[in-house]
């Protein structure tokens, strides 16, 4: 994002090096709030971003997909009063979910939507279920998972406090699955292993990180005793290892979790990974490893380092 006001992408090409798509994401929409990207297993990238309200507009949720030449439009065609965060997840069959915030009365509902891969036509999944108190909160975003099961992972305001639940879908209703309620979550990610059929939940609140496993319907607790100085962090699952990396102070830390001891490490012993820059997050690289990259602090060099 630069300025606020552009979404933009770029292209890495083995041997080759990185290109710039020509084209902005958001084209002339400006005043963007949030954005959030998915990539399929075919490669296609999908980008959802919602736009602050003005005088004028009110806010939007936009979706759109790049086709390797251009970006096309396949934003929801309601005329919801939405909120700010929003995020995107596809499953194994390439469908396409978005969980946004929807006003109703006086109050921001957690709302779900899914997109089977038919152009512009959304389908509500989430009907039956109201999510609790007003989920419009200063926090970084709200997180959702689309396998093995659908779930969101949002924070909440009920009686002048902000706590979090995490609630699933298994084909017929929504359940609450009792995690540990947390008071106002930042940087929330959820990944599954598809392997063990569990899911990982991290988050940061009360200058701590926060990492719990769900599995056979109940949750672990695998947090790391320590205190952090950020709101930023990220979790990755590679081989047989649990990766965590999140900023303190004006830093980046990076540690993996050996689940025969349960016990974390710095990765490659080194307490600070690197210094002077912020906004850690991990994604794969083929099959040679996966990505770390971060920004510096004046956020106008974006870093990336290969971990194989």
């Amino acid at each position: 994002m630069e300025d606020s006001d552009s979404i933009k992408v770029s292209s890495f090409m083995e041997n080759i090096g990185w290109f710039d798509i020509s084209t902005a994401v958001n084209d002339n929409i400006t005043n963007i709030a949030y954005f959030d990207f998915a990539i399929n297993a075919k490669g296609e990238l999908y980008v959802v971003f919602t736009t602050n309200n003005t005088d004028n507009f009110p806010r939007e949720l936009v979706v759109k997909k790049f086709n390797s030449r251009k970006w096309i439009d396949i934003s929801p065609k309601f005329r919801d009063n939405v909120g700010s965060l929003v995020n995107i997840s596809i499953d194994k069959r390439d469908n396409l979910y978005v969980a946004y915030l929807r006003k109703i009365g006086s109050e921001y509902k957690v709302n779900f939507i899914a997109n089977r891969g038919y152009g512009s036509i959304w389908d509500g999944i989430i009907d039956s279920y109201v999510s609790r108190g007003n989920a419009d909160v200063d926090v970084s975003n709200v997180g959702i998972i689309s396998r093995p099961f659908l779930g969101i992972f949002y924070n909440y305001k009920l009686n002048g406090y902000v706590n979090s639940e995490f609630i699933v879908y298994r084909g017929k209703t929504w359940a609450n699955t009792n995690t540990q309620s947390a008071n106002t979550a930042n940087s929330v990610n959820i990944i599954s292993d598809f392997k063990s059929d569990q899911v990982i939940l991290s988050y940061i609140t009360k200058n701590r990180p926060v990492v719990s496993i769900f599995q056979y319907d109940k949750w672990r607790n695998i947090s790391p005793n320590i205190k952090i100085k950020g709101l930023t962090s990220d979790i990755f699952g590679y081989g047989s290892r649990l990766f965590l990396t999140f900023e303190d102070g004006d830093n980046i830390r990076f540690i993996y979790f050996d689940d025969n001891d349960n016990t974390w490490y710095f990765f490659n012993r080194f307490e600070v990974f690197q210094e002077s820059v912020c906004k850690p997050q991990f994604a794969r690289y083929q099959s040679e490893g996966f990505i770390l990259s971060y920004l510096s602090l004046d956020c106008k060099i974006l870093y990336f380092r290969l971990i194989s």
